[in-house]
Order: C-alpha cells, then structure tokens, then sequence
C-alpha cells in the first residue's frame, strides 16, 4: 500500500520497527486498558510467532499507524464465536500455533492510527490491508472482536442499544462500527 507516501511493512520486513510498533498500539489505551492479564501474558508473542500478521504504516519511515491481528481456528458457526474477544483469540492463536494446528480464520486484534493520520480514512485502509494480510496467508474469513471506540462518552447505555444507534443518514453512530459497516461486515 503506497498513497501520499505511505508505506506498508509487516514486523517480519521490520523487525526494528516493532518497538515503535509497539508503542504506536499501546498510545491511544487508558491505563488499566493495558493492564488485562491474558493481553500481558500473550501479547509479546504476537511478534515473536505471527510477524507477518503484525503490521504498521510508515510515514518518512516513521510509524503512523499500527495494526495486529492472529490467526486463529474456529469450527463453529461466527454468531457463536466466543464472547472472550481478544483473550480468546489470543489463547486459541498462540495455543493453536505452539499444536501445529492449522487457522481458519484471521482475528483483527486491534487498529490505532496516530494523530498526524487520523480522520483521513486511514482506518479502513488498515482494515483493508489486514484482510489481505490474512488473504495471502490462505485466510479469507476476517473476525473482529470491534469494540467500539466512542461507547466510553455513554457508560450508562447498555451495549445493544448503543451499538443500535444511528446518524441522521442512517450509519451507525460509533465511527468505529462505521468503519466496519462501510467495508461490509457483518455485526454478530
């Protein structure tokens, strides 16, 4: 992917990048955000066993956006994927890789773009590129735990009815969920 001189690279071709890899993942998250137990436990390994699903967009080589994602086998149908999210595919990718078993499936783990790049569809770009990361590794069915990035503004509103919402044009309000819609997913 090259648009407006930025460039995509996996942490296999950038190894040293994944320090500001890393970094550029961990900025946007409150502090007990990065204090989950299953992420702390997992997460290196990412890097270590899945480096062409790790992957960063470069600006002037310099990270401007990061994006991670796992491997993962799931024989059931996708409305009854589990509800454990990232702990779940974290667990089923590193466990699953350590047994020799073959993945089903590609799990977006996160997206973060940074401030020089946000609000320039940027985000769908790197959905994009995780769908062919998983493409060119015999991976074409992308699962995504997405938890939607505004909901933290409405803690009173339960989940179903927030997910619910909806612009004056009719897309869903979380700009995140937005991203997803546009792309064509499906909300389980």
């Amino acid at each position: 992917m090259h648009s407006d001189s930025l460039k995509l690279v996996t942490a296999r071709d950038r190894p040293d990048l994944v320090p500001d890899m890393k970094a550029a993942g961990a900025e946007p998250w409150p502090e007990f955000m990065l204090q989950d137990e299953v992420v702390g436990q997992y997460w290196d390994d990412l890097y270590r066993l899945f480096p062409d699903y790790q992957f960063a967009l470069l600006r002037d080589d310099r990270v401007v956006a990061s994006g991670n994602s796992i491997p993962v086998y799931w024989p059931g149908m996708p409305g009854e994927l589990p509800q454990e999210g990232i702990e779940w595919a974290l667990r089923n990718g590193v466990e699953g890789a350590v047994a020799d078993r073959s993945p089903s499936h590609l799990c977006a783990l996160q997206i973060v773009t940074g401030a020089e790049t946000r609000g320039q569809g940027k985000s769908g770009d790197m959905v994009r590129a995780m769908q062919r990361i998983g493409l060119d590794h015999g991976l074409n069915r992308l699962i995504a735990p997405v938890r939607p990035n505004r909901k933290s503004e409405y803690p009173l509103e339960p989940m179903e009815q927030y997910i619910a919402r909806r612009t004056a044009d009719g897309e869903r309000f979380d700009p995140w969920m937005r991203v997803h819609d546009r792309l064509g997913a499906r909300t389980l």
